[in-house]
């Protein structure tokens, strides 16, 4: 497996892992596409305050390759769109179901190893299948789309009229 760590400002490594063994509802993803965005870009080149080394990226999607005996709702070659929170899962707001307010969350590419990887095990709960007729270039702004829906409080039974992706400046438009 194969990792790329920013060991300081404009300075990349690549680290051949050994495989990992798949543990509880892990989910092991081949990444496919990655999105750098202009605050990885800031921080690439030493312009944000950054404890090295660390690996970049949060969003992502990638190919179900390893499903763990249990888990359901996902089978091999899936595609999937990775969210970049993981909830602790054992805080009061997780375990009252408040996970979006988890005391002890981890973020993919921040406070934890981003998605700069060729493979990653993540937990089943942040996977979202991708349907065959969206694309991964537009499956990486989805995370930034529920965000914004979110914010604005749109339900998930609404329907999102306009969905357009500017992808030579990587910018999502969205009404």
């Amino acid at each position: 497996m194969k990792t790329w760590f920013l060991d300081q400002p404009k300075q990349m490594r690549m680290v051949d892992e050994p495989p990992t063994q798949l543990t509880g509802k892990l989910v092991k993803i081949k990444i496919e596409q990655q999105l750098l965005t202009n605050s990885l870009f800031d921080i690439y080149l030493g312009n944000s305050e950054r404890e090295y080394p660390f690996v970049m990226a949060r969003n992502a999607v990638g190919v179900v390759s390893e499903v763990p005996e249990g888990v359901s709702m996902l089978t091999k070659m899936d595609r999937v769109a990775i969210e970049p929170y993981i909830p602790c899962e054992n805080c009061d707001e997780c375990r009252s179901g408040n996970h979006s307010d988890c005391s002890d969350i981890v973020e993919l590419g921040q406070n934890h190893d981003g998605l700069l990887k060729n493979f990653v095990d993540l937990p089943y709960t942040i996977l979202h299948h991708i349907p065959d007729n969206l694309s991964n270039e537009k499956a990486l702004f989805v995370s930034y789309v529920s965000f914004c829906l979110n914010i604005v409080g749109i339900s998930s039974s609404f329907i999102l009229l306009m969905f357009a992706i500017q992808a030579a400046k990587g910018t999502a438009l969205s009404q």
